[in-house]
């Protein structure tokens, strides 16, 4: 769920913008070096905590299984980044 996580964080360009992530799937199991059938479960887990929002799907592909998640920072995390 980590790399995972780490993998949407580089392809959201860490928030600064401010488009999200739109990787597919099998890109980010590259990415993170995991299996593509464990990302949607690894991305539902960092969903209800609160790591990742899902926006939704891509404008004019709802079919698409692609879709935007940006990643949640916080207070100490915009420290770190200064």
């Amino acid at each position: 769920d980590l790399r995972l996580l780490g993998a949407i964080a580089v392809h959201d360009r860490f928030n600064t913008n401010g488009q999200a992530c739109w990787a597919s799937n099998e890109r980010l199991a590259e990415f993170a070096g995991c299996h593509v059938k464990s990302v949607p479960r690894a991305i539902a887990r960092l969903i209800k905590p609160g790591y990742l929002k899902d926006l939704g799907a891509k404008p004019g592909r709802q079919r698409s299984r692609s879709r935007f998640l940006m990643v949640v920072y916080n207070e100490q995390d915009a420290v770190a980044f200064e």
